[in-house]
């Protein structure tokens, strides 16, 4: 029972925490450096699917709303969820595009069964308690032969690790309760919901901190930001066996079954 009550407590602190820097937290997708390095993560994330276009997708933690933005061309419908009604705002007010709907709610409240092509979250898994009960719950909004897919920070490398240490003692923007997968930990996870086909790649080496922090001026940050993004383009496929140790994220991919 303490668990749990320490769980939802998490949760609640979470979302406070969202509510609270909602302004600030939107910013960074108004700043060239950081929208080319936040493109670039969503785009490789979806880059893993098996197709480039789909009909319905879900995005679990849609924050301010720029994702309908970067997905362009690759969706007829996006649902937006997310537990800040803040963001939501903010999402509502600035990128409520044609077949956009955002929603103030959280993920283990909203249920549309067998719905969508694909349920995506970046960087919000580890917010989610209790994974093995509320991941089940979203996956029934997928339509049999569905993906699920997740962008997570990653624990293999020890170096990332102290920084984000670092950061979440400095940087009152950060959650201090940041929940690190490896790629063991997010195959078991899939395989025990039950999830298929499942395929776990690593994603940024150079333009992660650019998605993640905004470096001023942008007039010096933003080509750095170009540059760094296309040396992950080449590098993660290039060498992606080869970068589970020193990648930023893992992009995690698992089906429903049919």
């Amino acid at each position: 029972m303490t668990e749990k009550i320490n769980e939802n407590m998490r949760e609640i602190r979470d979302r406070n925490l969202f509510e609270r820097i909602a302004d600030q937290y939107c910013k960074k997708d108004r700043y060239d450096s950081s929208i080319i390095a936040r493109r670039q993560r969503l785009l490789q994330t979806f880059n893993a699917l098996p197709q480039k276009k789909f009909n319905k997708l879900l995005e679990v933690g849609c924050a301010c709303g720029y994702a309908p933005i970067y997905l362009k061309g690759r969706y007829d419908r996006y649902v937006g969820i997310d537990y800040s009604e803040n963001l939501i705002a903010y999402a509502k007010k600035k990128n409520n595009l044609p077949n956009t709907d955002f929603i103030a709610t959280n993920v283990k409240d909203y249920l549309s069964i067998n719905f969508f092509d694909v349920i995506f979250m970046i960087g919000v898994l580890h917010h989610i308690d209790d994974l093995e009960k509320n991941l089940p719950h979203m996956i029934n909004s997928l339509k049999p032969g569905g993906w699920f897919v997740a962008n997570e920070p990653q624990s293999s490398n020890k170096i990332i690790q102290l920084l984000r240490k670092v950061r979440s003692r400095t940087d009152s923007k950060y959650s201090p309760e940041q929940i690190i997968f490896s790629k063991s930990d997010l195959n078991k996870l899939y395989d025990k919901v039950g999830l298929q086909n499942i395929k776990i790649v690593p994603q940024g080496i150079f333009s992660t901190p650019f998605s993640e922090v905004i470096i001023k001026p942008d007039s010096i940050s933003k080509p750095l930001s170009k540059l760094f993004v296309s040396l992950d383009t080449v590098f993660e496929r290039a060498f992606e066996k080869h970068l589970e140790y020193v990648s930023w994220n893992l992009i995690a991919v698992g089906q429903k079954p049919i």
